[in-house]
């Protein structure tokens, strides 16, 4: 995927499996319901892997072809190089979402990581993470993949040497 250079407040990545076409749909139809702020702009895509080390090569073929379609139709699908489907999926998967989306998204403020089975309130991430974007940016702050906790403690070293 090409980087994408627009301003963005957040890069959400929700960790999903090609199985839960049901929970992506209702995310789609329930942030829907939040108005669109461009200056606080949140973009969400739904993580796969690439990869089905856990399922047979027919259902993981009949799965994906779903998911095809589905890319097709929404465009908030990424991939990531790791399994999908397996015990470790979802911990490989979001670690390879921060690699992506420190790539991809290199003018997002902040990036973060949840579920498809999470509700994330629009309205209240951008009142929080508003509050943080008042900071200056870190320096080489792409070095830092973005990471609330680094950009904390690296603000209360400025703090309190």
């Amino acid at each position: 995927q090409r980087p994408d250079h627009r301003e963005a407040l957040l890069a959400l990545g929700v960790i999903t499996a090609p199985s839960n076409s049901v929970r992506r749909q209702w995310i789609r139809n329930a942030t829907r319901q939040f108005p669109r702020d461009e200056n606080t702009r949140i973009i969400q895509r739904f993580v796969f892997g690439n990869s089905s080390k856990g399922s047979s090569d027919l259902c993981f073929d009949f799965q994906y072809a779903k998911v095809a379609r589905e890319a097709a139709t929404h465009g908030d699908l990424v991939f990531v190089d790791s399994p999908d489907e397996t015990m470790t999926g979802c911990v490989e998967k979001s670690f390879a979402w921060y690699a992506h989306a420190v790539r991809t998204f290199p003018r997002a403020r902040f990036i973060g990581k949840t579920d498809d089975d999470s509700f994330n309130n629009f309205i209240n991430l951008r009142s929080v993470l508003g509050s943080f974007s008042q900071l200056p940016p870190l320096p080489n702050s792409a070095e830092y993949s973005h990471d609330l906790l680094v950009y904390e403690a690296h603000y209360k070293q400025k703090i309190n040497p």
